[in-house]
């Protein structure tokens, strides 16, 4: 019920929003410089999940945990290629930066620094940047548990950072960024944690969802939100509504960008496939088209390497390249304001690696209780993202039947095949689903039937020659773990001809 408790939040704020906006001017500062728009990324310490510290700077061991479920083996993966957090933290970093992330916020809670399983994680990124001076990090404050000792922890804890890596900290019109959830009274987070970095008339204080305290609203410098948890209708809603409260407060809203989701968790006697579908590119594309639209300062990533989520930007097994080289397109066209031009023909290809009619419990489980199955009705889908020198026409079929052809134009465009008859509520949860709606930037084939059992291809001809024949790394149902939800990347670059 989470997605509903925001959108409720979220209009009742804008009702009330302009009895704080002579306060909220009052409080505003001159901005003396121009501040280009940032893309930031909310770093996990993925490295650090299920893993175990060795000696030194911290070798980790892949160990990952047994309540992951099917994403349990993307943290074997990411172990393997990282065995050294430098290691990660310089892999990551130059990633990052190179397809346009120009920050993570990493993780932290009172519990992390100065020791914890995290801390050798959280510092290799730090030094890394501090060693680069090219890119930078931000505190993402997650604290439920606000005791007076954790209150002390959290500030020690920036202090920590200020003190040993202040040259990589991500700045904001020449103040240290801080996320945090308003999850204690103002006043005493000013004096008790914030004092650590001169108050908060030297910190962008960035929130999680505009702050309904007035003291929070007040000092807030923008806000964001995770939007992660909510599928395609309830995104598209959410957005609208966190641009409308920008739009009168005249706090900065950070768009947030989120890739898919989906994360398993499996007990002795449960299991949840727990998904919020998003229709693979399509939530993602609409997201940063609307922060270039909107001229947004900033793009808040979710994630960079959300492995268990099946959130990451970062190439990995499930996405391959493909959240990395359209994060790059957007990034740049975010930028620059221009849409980056075409210099080779490129196909991104998304879809889930089983079908929708298809999904079944693990043998001897049951749905948990406290948990939708599927937390939003998913559906079976074909995304197409296309990257063309000269127009062409893509064929997409399943087996040796063709699902759908179209004309693709010259430059960017975007094709969504579905059905949307698999967004019928089921029986272990009813969600009103929220269809996307064709128009210029995006083409929608609805299909009337379900998706079969068959290999996803791709053919791309060009005045009736055929350029080549594409088939997908992880085909529909060969290759899926019954339950497995996940979104499968593919890039197809087209040979020059």
């Amino acid at each position: 019920m989470r997605q509903y408790y925001y959108q409720n939040l979220m209009r009742l704020m804008l009702i009330g929003i302009s009895l704080l906006l002579p306060l909220r001017l009052l409080a505003a500062t001159p901005r003396a410089t121009v501040q280009k728009p940032l893309v930031v990324a909310h770093f996990m310490h993925q490295m650090s999940i299920g893993a175990e510290h060795g000696a030194g700077e911290g070798m980790f061991a892949a160990a990952p945990s047994t309540v992951n479920g099917v994403m349990a083996h993307h943290i074997d993966e990411y172990l393997v290629n990282y065995r050294h957090p430098y290691d990660a933290a310089r892999q990551d970093i130059a990633y990052a930066k190179n397809c346009g992330i120009d920050a993570f916020t990493l993780l932290l809670s009172a519990s992390h620094l100065p020791a914890s399983q995290f801390a050798n994680t959280i510092k290799a990124y730090y030094q890394v940047a501090c060693e680069r001076g090219d890119f930078y990090l931000a505190p993402d404050i997650w604290e439920g548990n606000l005791t007076e000792a954790n209150v002390t922890k959290l500030a020690n804890a920036l202090r920590l950072l200020k003190d040993n890596y202040d040259a990589a900290w991500l700045r904001f019109h020449g103040k240290r960024v801080v996320l945090m959830f308003p999850s204690m009274p103002f006043a005493e987070f000013d004096t008790k944690v914030l004092s650590v970095l001169g108050g908060i008339d030297n910190v962008y204080l960035i929130t999680y969802g505009y702050p309904k305290d007035p003291a929070w609203a007040q000092h807030a410098s923008g806000f964001t939100n995770w939007h992660a948890h909510v599928g395609y209708g309830e995104e598209s809603s959410l957005r609208d509504l966190e641009w409308q409260t920008a739009q009168v407060t005249g706090v900065d809203y950070w768009q947030p960008v989120s890739p898919a989701f989906q994360q398993s968790r499996s007990w002795p006697k449960t299991f949840m496939p727990n998904v919020r579908e998003k229709l693979g590119m399509t939530a993602f594309t609409q997201a940063w088209e609307q922060a270039i639209a909107h001229q947004a300062p900033g793009v808040f990533l979710q994630t960079w390497n959300d492995l268990t989520e099946d959130m990451a930007v970062m190439p990995e097994t499930n996405h391959g390249f493909a959240y990395y080289d359209l994060t790059t397109f957007y990034a740049q066209w975010f930028h620059t304001g221009k849409q980056p031009p075409i210099t080779k023909d490129t196909l991104l290809v998304f879809h889930h690696p089983q079908l929708v009619n298809g999904m079944q419990l693990p043998p001897g489980r049951k749905p948990m209780p406290t948990f939708a199955w599927i937390s939003t009705p998913p559906t079976d889908y074909v995304g197409v993202v296309s990257f063309l020198t000269q127009p062409a026409t893509v064929t997409v079929s399943l087996g040796e039947k063709v699902l759908a052809q179209r004309e693709c134009p010259a430059g960017f465009s975007k094709w969504l095949i579905y059905n949307p008859g698999t967004l019928a509520p089921n029986e272990f949860g009813k969600r009103t689903p929220v269809y996307p709606i064709a128009n210029a930037a995006l083409a929608i084939t609805t299909l009337d039937k379900p998706l079969w059992d068959a290999e996803l291809y791709l053919a791309v001809t060009r005045q009736q020659r055929r350029l080549g024949v594409f088939r997908s790394h992880r085909p529909i149902v060969e290759a899926a773990g019954r339950g497995d939800l996940c979104t499968i990347g593919d890039v197809f670059n087209i040979p020059p001809q």
